[in-house]
């Protein structure tokens, strides 16, 4: 390149100085957006509902199995769906993978368990879904707590019933 048409080193210093100039701007960079803020009922909420999917669930299986205690439990079915239902959750759950304690207890494979038998797992599975809704209740919000309160205490009533022969 000819002599004549290279920038001198006074311009390109310059030109520098200026491109450093025009990135300084007095305005600040653009806030970082504030993530929206996380409701504590909600891991409550969910918690309760995978509970109560687990007994809707467990009390499916133990009619599929005896289909004689289908007219016994089907009150105790609907009273699960309702408590879906007002946690939010639908009121037909597919399976969670996380069933109650006591609900996928299991006998020998090709074998039903017999009508107490299934009747002890439910009803050992509404007692420990009824102790953990209750035990949530200091962390729920006002809000939530009369809905956990109530679920937990239809659970435990549940059980009782579970508890009188047919």
């Amino acid at each position: 390149m000819p002599r004549e048409l290279r920038p001198s080193r006074r311009a390109l210093l310059l030109a520098a100085g200026a491109a450093a100039l025009a990135g300084c701007t007095g305005r600040s960079a653009p806030p970082r957006p504030t993530p929206a803020p996380v409701d504590p009922d909600e891991a409550l909420r969910e918690a309760a509902r995978t509970r109560e999917a687990g007994l809707v669930a467990a009390h499916e299986a133990a009619v599929a199995a005896r289909p004689e205690l289908a007219a016994r439990l089907a009150p105790l079915l609907a009273h699960h769906r309702e408590h879906l239902a007002a946690l939010g959750g639908t009121s037909s759950p597919a399976p969670t993978g996380s069933a109650p304690a006591g609900a996928g207890a299991s006998t020998a494979p090709g074998t039903r368990p017999s009508a107490a038998t299934a009747l002890a797992r439910l009803r050992a599975a509404e007692a420990a879904a009824g102790t953990a809704a209750l035990r949530t209740l200091p962390a729920a919000s006002p809000r939530l707590r009369p809905l956990l309160a109530s679920v937990g205490a239809c659970e435990a009533a549940h059980a009782a019933l579970l508890e009188v022969p047919a």
